[in-house]
């Protein structure tokens, strides 16, 4: 491929909801708050539905497949503990990608209880994937990666919460900030890829799971647009499209990646996205196949 032709095409991959879980994360201290519920669940049912080989079958796929880019949009963890943190992050430092090549949001499970968002655990742990290139500002959330003609602008949506709640919230800031990023010539001139945790679009959530400034994220959308909106959360495929300004903005959800039993339609899921120049120009689905171990093109 020519150099002029590397700056006009590129290939990524989304994936979404690892929920690294391992018993031997649980601590004492624990039982005093809201990781009680979550490690008893954990231990009961999602130990048994999410498996972090099916994980790293999907991060074989990455090292095979060798995209320009690997975005990742949340629940990292089951917990919130650094122990699932840094086993991801061992996991993605295995990759034949820089960590320029590799950009990871939070989801609410990263922000599962306030000591671990005070702590800023999810951002010292996977810091070299959350650096914003240099010409925008200094580290805030949304982050902006320009990567050829890939314009990566990450959101952060994760904030603790009591049970039985799970919703997520951008914040004024933030959306002041997208709106501007969204607008910015540097990034209005490739294909602008928001990626975050929950689903924008309005009937995909119910009050408890929810993003709570969804309809503000919307009507930015709808006077700045994007080519592609990529989100997590839900464990299931979702595809629709959102008003833009002068066309619509495609909307992905991606299923867990780490589901290892189940109805095909709720097994592992990865999307594979090719963009040249300012549009995305193919998108494939490819699911976990439990017999094979490995995940197979979705027809």
């Amino acid at each position: 491929m020519q150099a002029s032709d590397r700056d006009r095409e590129a290939t990524f991959v989304h994936i979404s909801d690892v929920h690294v879980f391992s018993p031997r994360s649980m601590r004492l201290h624990y039982l005093l708050d809201k990781r009680l519920l979550g490690g008893l669940n954990a231990l009961l049912r999602r130990r048994r539905l999410h498996d972090f080989d099916v994980t790293l079958a999907a991060l074989d796929f990455v090292r095979r497949s060798r995209p320009d880019h690997l975005l990742v949009t949340g629940d990292i963890t089951t917990l919130g503990a650094e122990a699932e943190f840094r086993r991801f992050r061992s996991a993605l430092e295995d990759l034949p990608l820089t960590s320029e090549q590799i950009t990871v949001v939070p989801g609410n499970h990263d922000a599962y209880v306030p000591s671990v968002v005070r702590g800023r655990l999810f951002e010292r742990v996977f810091a070299p994937y959350l650096e914003t290139d240099a010409e925008f500002r200094a580290f805030e959330w949304p982050m902006v990666r320009l990567r050829g003609p890939l314009a990566l602008v990450g959101c952060c949506t994760a904030r603790p919460c009591p049970p039985p709640l799970a919703v997520g919230t951008l914040g004024d800031q933030q959306l002041a900030r997208l709106e501007a990023v969204l607008a910015d010539p540097r990034v209005k001139s490739r294909c602008r890829v928001v990626g975050l945790h929950h689903p924008p679009q309005p009937g995909a959530c119910h009050w408890h799971n929810g993003l709570t400034d969804a309809a503000p994220f919307r009507k930015i959308l709808a006077r700045q647009g994007a080519e592609l909106v990529l989100h997590g959360h839900l464990h299931r495929r979702l595809a629709t499209k959102l008003p833009g300004p002068d066309k619509p903005v495609a909307v992905r959800g991606v299923g867990s990646v780490s589901v290892c039993e189940g109805p095909p339609q709720r097994l592992g899921q990865l999307y594979v996205f090719r963009v040249r120049d300012r549009e995305v120009v193919a998108e494939e689905s490819w699911v976990y196949d439990p017999r094979r171990r490995e995940f197979l093109l979705d027809p």
